[in-house]
């Protein structure tokens, strides 16, 4: 009893010390993740970060001594690991949804959307797989010695419960349908923002596109208000500057702008009136052309 107390005790202090070094703090859930994966997340990190998977009372007590970390305590209660990086929450959580893996679909697994299965040959011989198909409601048929799928089909719409068969037919085909990524519940970085789940499992390129989005929208409404700053000032000197040469050219104005648009129009009239007059036939051999 005394032994586990004082490994307890030891593990608190190891990992303490591990807190007060670390520079960015993240909660990875571990409900549902595979062992292959998790050792996965630990090469990736390799030499960057750690994950620290610990008794819950470890984690909750390590957690509690540290006042910059209470908004991780209620998760100690959870199935869950303490990853300790270099790495932002917000990059980590990229990082893992990058270097998720395919799996197949399990029977009575909720799907998020629909399930297809695509026209075309399979490296199925014929037999009782056809059949198999068959029941799911794909249109199979023997070609060329295999089993081959003559229309694409839904088997599994999204919001609807897999069944037991649809899951065996797509292991049969080698469908991987999902992507198994470690998620992260929460985070805390080095200047101690908080990160909830929702930012955490939100990709970034929807925040991006969003900016951009309101960027356009700001410009565009700054444009229109007669508001000068450093995004609208470049199409208020476009516009200025289109203003200007349409001025030059309607008074005549010859300049350094203006001159290549008075040539070019000045040869587009002269093709153009050039077309207009006859041109004489060339004199035959030996004729005298006309006076």
């Amino acid at each position: 009893m005394r032994s586990a107390i004082k490994k307890k005790i030891d593990k608190v202090k190891e990992v303490s010390e591990k807190l007060k070094q670390g520079k960015n703090f993240s909660i990875l859930n571990l409900k549902g993740l595979p062992s292959s994966l998790l050792q996965k997340i630990r090469k990736d990190i390799r030499g960057k970060g750690e994950v620290l998977v610990l008794r819950k009372a470890v984690l909750g007590r390590v957690l509690k001594e540290n006042p910059s970390l209470q908004s991780l305590v209620g998760y100690a209660d959870h199935t869950v690991a303490l990853i300790i990086s270099e790495y932002l929450p917000a990059q980590l959580a990229e990082m893992l949804r990058a270097s998720g893996v395919r799996v197949y679909a399990k029977a009575q697994q909720i799907s998020p959307y629909n399930i297809d299965v695509e026209e075309g040959e399979t490296a199925l011989p014929p037999g009782p797989a056809l059949s198999e198909l068959k029941s799911v409601g794909i249109q199979a048929q023997v070609k060329g010695g295999k089993i081959a799928i003559a229309k694409k089909a839904t088997i599994c719409k999204s919001g609807d419960k897999i069944s037991l068969q649809a899951a065996k037919v797509l292991r049969m085909l080698a469908i991987k349908p999902f992507t198994l990524f470690g998620r992260l519940l929460a985070g805390i970085d080095s200047d101690r923002v908080s990160y909830s789940e929702e930012l955490l499992t939100t990709p970034a390129s929807y925040y991006v596109d969003g900016l951009r989005i309101a960027a356009g929208q700001a410009c565009s409404l700054a444009v229109n208000a007669g508001y000068i700053n450093g995004m609208s000032v470049s199409i208020f000197l476009k516009n200025a500057l289109g203003q200007a040469q349409g001025l030059t050219l309607n008074a005549g104005i010859v300049n350094d702008e203006s001159i290549k648009f008075i040539l070019s129009g000045a040869m587009a009239s002269g093709n153009a009136l050039g077309e207009k007059i006859p041109v004489a036939p060339a004199p035959a051999e030996g004729e005298k052309p006309a006076a």
